[in-house]
């Protein structure tokens, strides 16, 4: 079955409405249009879109829109987060993230902002020899920030630690978007 290209494209729209609310980042935007179909996969991306910083302390995030409106979300790849441990890597694939989920315009956007301003982290284990074993991600968040459990439980993958009360030492921080 081939990808539809006449597609809502609703994840694209948003993206680029929010960058051009966002101004002057330090991000580049990737997009693919028509992307090929994995047979293996039981969806069809109908859109891909990389949101990659130009300055190498930020975070990458992938978002992929398929035919039915689901949405994937990748944060950072497993060969990044090992190049930055100065390890290896022998899973490859995206550090975290999630399959094609039904998301709000809410739930994506407040990903990417929650990316763009440098709030979320990664927990990385490692194994001497072995290299990087597992990542765990957590957004971190503040008395103003707005922290939706239920949004979490949704995404699946992130959860939320107040760095007053949580230790985050050791985990991997990312710079924001900003100029």
């Amino acid at each position: 079955m081939a990808a539809s290209n006449s597609a809502d494209r609703s994840l694209q729209r948003l993206l680029e409405e929010w960058l051009k609310r966002a101004g002057s980042l330090s991000v580049a935007l990737r997009e693919n249009t028509s992307p090929e179909h994995d047979a293996d996969d039981d969806y069809i991306v109908v859109y891909e879109a990389v949101l990659e910083p130009t300055s190498g302390d930020g975070a990458c995030i992938e978002l992929w829109e398929c035919d039915d409106g689901r949405v994937a979300v990748g944060f950072e790849t497993r060969e990044r987060v090992a190049a930055r441990l100065g390890t290896k890597d022998r899973q490859g694939g995206f550090a975290v993230g999630n399959e094609p989920l039904s998301l709000s315009h809410e739930d994506v956007l407040w990903v990417v902002e929650s990316v763009s301003k440098g709030r979320v982290a990664l927990i990385a284990k490692t194994l001497p020899v072995v290299g990087l074993t597992s990542i765990d991600a957590v957004v971190v968040v503040g008395d103003e920030d707005d922290t939706d459990e239920d949004r979490l439980a949704r995404l699946g993958w992130l959860s939320a630690v107040d760095p007053d009360t949580a230790d985050v030492r050791g985990a991997l921080l990312y710079a924001p978007w900003t100029k």
